[in-house]
C-alpha cells in the first residue's frame, strides 16, 4: 500500500472532479469490478516530489473504499518536463469528459495559469540553486600553496585587489535576482484552446476569470449560472465591485 498522500500535478488539477451520479457510479464500479485503469504517477526529480498525473477520481474513490492504493494499482511514467505532462494530461482527458464550452474555458484558464506558475517555480529553484553554489564557493578558501599552483590564481596586483574591493568589498557576490512571473506564450494558449475544442478568445476569457482568483465566480461559470462573456466582463470590475456582485 502506498502510504504517502498523492498530490495531483497542477495540470491534472485543472480538470474538475466528478460528482453526483458519475461519482456514485465510479465507486460502485470499483467495488464490483476493482480498478480497471491504473493511476498514473510521475517522480519529479527536480522538485523531489511524486505527482499524480491521471486518475484523481479513481484515487479519491480508492482512498475512501480501501484507505489508499497499492503498487499494483499504479503505473509510473517518465516525463522530461512539465510541458510533457501538460500534453499527457490533455491527451488523457481529451475524450473522457462531456464538458460545456464554459467548463472548457475554465480548464483552459487553469492550464494557462498553471503553466505560468510552474515555470516561475522552476526558475526560482534554479536561482536558489545558483545562490547555494555561490555561497558554497565563497566558503571554500584556498591555501597559499593551492593559489600559487592554480592555473586560475588571480594576479596579486594593487589594481586587481582594488577593483575586487570596490565591486564586492572583497567577498564573492551572492546577490541573485528573483525571476518575474513567467507568462504563458500565445502559441501555448492557442494550442490549449485547440486541444480543448474552443476558440483562443474563449480560452483567454476563461484565463481572465481564473486569474482573478474569485472561486464563486469560477464556480458560477462552470455551473452555467453566468455566461463566459458576462463572467469576463465582471473581471474588469475592481475588487470591491466584483465582491459585491458575486455576493448577490
Amino acid at each position: 500500500m502506498i502510504t504517502e498522500t498523492l498530490t495531483p500535478h497542477p495540470y491534472a488539477a485543472c480538470y474538475p472532479l466528478v460528482s453526483g451520479t458519475l461519482e456514485e457510479s465510479l465507486y460502485e464500479s470499483i467495488k464490483a469490478n476493482g480498478l480497471r485503469q491504473p493511476i498514473v504517477l510521475w517522480r519529479d526529480e527536480a522538485r523531489d516530489k511524486t505527482w499524480l498525473i491521471d486518475g484523481r477520481n479513481r484515487y479519491r474513490a480508492l482512498c475512501q473504499i480501501y484507505g489508499g492504493v497499492s503498487e499494483e494499482q499504479v503505473i509510473w511514467r517518465d516525463y522530461e518536463s512539465d510541458e510533457a505532462v501538460r500534453l499527457a494530461v490533455l491527451d488523457y482527458n481529451e475524450n473522457r469528459r462531456q464538458m460545456s464550452t464554459a467548463q472548457k474555458s475554465v480548464v483552459a484558464g487553469r492550464i494557462i495559469e498553471a503553466r505560468a506558475q510552474l515555470f516561475t517555480e522552476l526558475n526560482t529553484l534554479s536561482v536558489e540553486n545558483d545562490a547555494v553554489n555561490v555561497e558554497s564557493k565563497a566558503g571554500t578558501e584556498q591555501t597559499p600553496e593551492e593559489i600559487e599552483h592554480s592555473d586560475e590564481a588571480p594576479f596579486d596586483t594593487e589594481e586587481s585587489t582594488k577593483e575586487s574591493d570596490d565591486s564586492n568589498h572583497g567577498q564573492p557576490s551572492s546577490i541573485v535576482s528573483v525571476p518575474k512571473k513567467a507568462e504563458c506564450p500565445p502559441e501555448i494558449r492557442r494550442e490549449v484552446a485547440s486541444t480543448l475544442g474552443i476558440g483562443p478568445k474563449t480560452a483567454q476569457r476563461g484565463a481572465a476569470v481564473v486569474s482573478r482568483k474569485v472561486p464563486k465566480l469560477v464556480d458560477a461559470l462552470e455551473e452555467g449560472l453566468v455566461s463566459i462573456e458576462a463572467a469576463y466582463t465582471l473581471t474588469q470590475l475592481d475588487d470591491d465591485e466584483l465582491e459585491a456582485v458575486v455576493a448577490q
